[in-house]
């Protein structure tokens, strides 16, 4: 453990203990002075909800404390940069109040007449004196303008007046908190260019996506607290849609218009908070950069606060979208400055600068898996056919951490610098992924095994029956207690979520396939490969 890790552990010790000391003290004091306190009863009820009220603005303060300005607030170290969001817009010091006042409150609940009337008095007095004399000189010492600007702004005494930035949810800071130790202890992970980011301000980041980590690696560990654009899908249920909603996520529907969500995207930035957004709208199977869905260059051309594009590279070798478990592997995060002149660029011109910048560091960092053991695990989701032979379904995962196909016995395994090598061949997992695209799907017909489906509209999907998916010419069918027939051409949008779910939409429902133990990619392509068939056949009908 580093240095400042143990004084970091040292000073929250002594922050928690230390109300233990001084109510410790306190009764002390009145045994030896024979003095008793004993307020109503209905005085320490309300007390007491104003002790676990305090605590948790405390524990808010202390936590936003840690993570923006990288320091612990006792006693009374000097912060790193100032923090422009929650209740440091309602005072330059809240943690010392709200601290104070569970104090307060706890000496009411457990009463000591010279805790107090005598302790808290004193205690109040001596951190106001230090602060007002020593601490701001301090800051304005380090900090300069930037600090006369703040003070301008905010006040020294703790103000009722609601701030313009709320700070996240307690849960999301806790969160946060535990991510940054993963960080330190399991997940290595390298931040450059933390110098781009404005300190204060609305501020929109677009990053790559390869896994489900990237919000994780990409906020977990900065300064500024990012509320990331989030699909509606993961709000369907009710555990979900908690946990998301503590984590500040904004929700916005996939292939579809979406007014609400983008209104409340750019109030937020607008407003003075920082937002995440994944341009490319889903994660990359292959680790291959995807494109940007329509619309979405128009969208980015009227932010009116700074974009900064980040690249994540090192991800797609931690946890690929068609993994069953997460990884370990070395991680990158790059800020890069500010795009210029944006409203300048053409769509063209914006799109290729922007996808040139976050996908920069892929080809040049240099992947490294830490993890010894299950690294194939999953790999089947992404290759449901041998990219040697062509077979269907023939690759098997084994426990040496190899694939092998049942056909023609080729034999794959991952590399540590995370590549597949097949019959000694090594490449990437985009080369045998479109090696295996290159074998044409002959069947008119397909039957899957045991598959669950579930059928709603957001955010209400339930689980309405359990059989098996059939692809024919033109249409689903799903054989269960009852039969499901949709057409193709009711369908709007069909895409795999997840390893094991074919997702699609229609007019007036979303329907889900959850297989056991089958990829949905394989019925993207069957559904892709049945469509244009069907559709040459209606274009040749109609020239005849």
């Amino acid at each position: 453990m580093k240095k400042t890790d143990h004084k970091t552990l040292k000073t929250t010790t002594i922050f928690f203990i230390f109300p233990a000391a001084v109510l410790f003290l306190s009764k002390f004091f009145d045994n030896w002075l024979a003095v008793k306190f004993a307020p109503p009863g209905f005085l320490i009820v309300l007390f007491s909800g104003f002790f676990f009220f305090f605590l948790y603005l405390t524990l808010k303060n202390f936590i936003l404390f840690y993570l923006c300005a990288e320091k612990i607030p006792f006693p009374f170290s000097l912060p790193k940069r100032i923090i422009w969001e929650g209740m440091f817009l309602q005072s330059r010091h809240p943690v010392f109040y709200t601290y104070f006042m569970m104090l307060l409150s706890l000496l009411i609940l457990f009463p000591s007449f010279t805790g107090l009337f005598f302790f808290t008095p004193l205690f109040f007095m001596i951190a106001l004196f230090y602060l007002y004399f020593f601490y701001e000189k301090k800051c304005l010492t380090e900090f300069k303008n930037k600090y006369i600007d703040y003070s301008s702004e905010v006040p020294f005494f703790l103000t009722l007046k609601r701030p313009k930035i709320r700070s996240p949810h307690l849960s999301r800071l806790i969160a946060q908190a535990i991510i940054r130790l993963l960080f330190r202890l399991k997940y290595p992970v390298t931040y450059l260019g933390i110098e781009n980011i404005p300190e204060k301000g609305g501020v929109l980041f677009i990053a790559n996506h390869l896994s489900y980590a990237d919000p994780f690696f990409l906020g977990g560990g900065i300064f500024r607290n990012i509320r990331f654009l989030t699909t509606a899908d993961v709000f369907k249920k009710k555990l979900n849609r908690f946990f998301f909603h503590q984590m500040g996520s904004i929700p916005i529907k996939r292939f579809t218009k979406d007014p609400s969500g983008i209104r409340k995207f750019f109030k937020l930035m607008h407003e003075g908070y920082a937002v995440g957004y994944f341009a490319e709208g889903q994660r990359s199977w292959t680790g291959e950069p995807s494109e940007f869905p329509d619309g979405v260059i128009r969208l980015l051309q009227k932010v009116p606060v700074p974009i900064i594009p980040v690249s994540i590279a090192g991800i797609y070798a931690l946890w690929p979208r068609w993994a069953d478990n997460i990884r370990r592997a070395r991680v990158q995060v790059r800020f890069h400055p500010p795009i210029q002149n944006i409203k300048k660029l053409s769509p063209q011109k914006f799109e290729q600068n922007l996808k040139n910048t976050i996908h920069s560091d892929e080809q040049t960092f240099k992947n490294k898996i830490l993890s010894d053991k299950r690294i194939n695990s999953g790999l089947t989701n992404l290759f449901w056919r041998c990219p040697i032979c062509g077979d269907i379904d023939a690759m098997r995962e084994y426990e040496d951490d190899k694939i092998k196909c049942c056909s023609c016995r080729a034999t794959g395994q991952i590399t540590k610098d995370n590549h597949l090598e097949i019959n000694n061949l090594k490449e990437s997992f985009g080369y045998w992924y479109h090696r295996l695209q290159n074998f044409s799907i002959e069947q008119e017909r397909y039957k899957s095994h045991e598959t669950e489906l579930y059928l709603g509209n957001f955010p209400h999907i339930k689980k309405m029956d359990q059989g098996t998916l059939v692809i024919e010419k033109s249409k689903f069918i799903y054989n269960g207690k009852k039969q499901y027939e949709y057409l193709f051409s009711d369908i709007k949008q069909l895409y795999a979520e997840g390893g094991k779910t074919l997702h699609f939409i229609t007019e007036n429902t979303q329907v889900q396939i959850k297989f056991k133990n089958e990829s949905p990619l394989k019925w993207v392509n069957f559904y892709r490969t049945m469509l244009t068939r069907s559709q040459n056949i209606n274009s040749e009908m109609k020239d005849l």
